[in-house]
């Protein structure tokens, strides 16, 4: 079994279907995939179109708050980072170690998810302070 790379929000709301939609009508390498095809494991599945092949780049269940993400190290990561974008969602892992932050970027230390939203519900989207706090020595 492969390690799980995750995308959510620091506000535990959940992924936002019609927004996901939206995004994938103004990408149209991007197709949203409901009909449970391409594969029966998720209500949702976001693909993008390789060489006239899909590929899948992120899934989900619906009024879930988590969808399952491609790996860093995948040729598809960067298409995962669009969808984090447009959505607000961060990209971690199952140690919750952040690998993409919305609009910001690939952080350069171990950002810690767990700690990322305790300092959300205190503070607020303050980016610069989520980073100093939420950021651990390895």
């Amino acid at each position: 079994m492969g390690y799980t790379i995750g995308m959510s929000s620091l506000d535990k709301k959940p992924i936002n279907i019609q927004k996901l939609k939206e995004f994938c009508l103004i990408n149209p390498i991007f197709k949203l995939d409901d009909s449970k095809t391409w594969t029966n494991m998720y209500d949702q599945v976001v693909l993008y179109k390789v060489n006239e092949k899909w590929e899948m780049v992120c899934a989900f269940d619906n009024d879930d708050n988590y969808a399952i993400s491609t790996p860093p190290n995948d040729d598809l990561f960067d298409m995962s980072c669009k969808i984090a974008d447009y959505l607000g969602l961060f990209i971690f892992g199952e140690e919750n170690e952040i690998y993409y932050i919305p609009t910001y970027g690939k952080p350069q230390n171990h950002i810690d998810f767990e700690i990322a939203k305790s300092v959300f519900a205190e503070n607020g989207f303050d980016i610069n302070l989520i980073i100093e706090k939420a950021t651990v020595e390895h």
